[in-house]
């Protein structure tokens, strides 16, 4: 069994915390498949719930308003995508080494298959790390894709000058960061279930 001990706070994540409340922050039961935990929440990231925001109010722009804003809604999405990965790395700091190795080990392979190298990283870790890495990198690259379909979507809104593509775009966009928060959850329930 692998075992990890659960720092105090580092106020990213904080069981029963003051500054976690309903209104500002995720709960686990907000995403359906993460097993929950009593007490456990995840703060919402204001740089989230700006871009979320400016997204939501963004979908009922006209041509012209998208002409002059995009910049600034590019520079949001990037900042809230930003905010996800810093958060997503602080969690993976967290886990044990056999977990990081684990997933590292799957990041490299999928590295590899891209370039046509068959080799095996993974040899040596423990098969259980193995699993549990392989759910997590799953939920990763899930969210990723989405990102990456959100910013070729709002490329080609901007190319063709669409604003229906660019709604598309709002709503994927969204549709990612929750997907990213889902990775960051499950991320965060591999330290906890330890």
């Amino acid at each position: 069994m692998i075992s990890v001990t659960q720092p105090e706070t580092d106020g990213i994540y904080s069981p029963n915390s003051s500054f976690c409340t309903k209104a500002g922050s995720l709960l686990v039961s907000d995403f359906p498949g993460v097993p929950e935990k009593e007490g456990f929440v995840m703060e919402k990231l204001p740089e989230v719930e700006t871009a979320t925001g400016l997204m939501t109010e963004a979908m009922a722009w006209s041509v012209m308003k998208w002409l002059r804003e995009k910049k600034a809604v590019r520079k949001t999405a990037d900042e809230a995508n930003a905010a996800l990965d810093r958060l997503s790395d602080a969690v993976k700091q967290r886990w044990t080494n056999g977990v990081r190795a684990a997933y590292e080990s799957l990041a490299a392979q999928g590295v590899q298959r891209n370039g046509d190298k068959r080799q095996n990283h993974s040899s040596g870790i423990d098969p259980e790390a193995i699993l549990v890495a392989r759910k997590i990198k799953a939920a990763d690259d899930e969210a990723y894709r989405a990102r990456m379909d959100a910013e070729n979507t709002f490329d080609e809104a901007e190319r063709q000058l669409s604003t229906s593509l660019a709604r598309e775009g709002c709503r994927k966009a969204i549709q990612s960061w929750e997907l990213k928060q889902k990775a960051i959850l499950k991320a965060e329930a591999v330290i906890r279930s330890q």
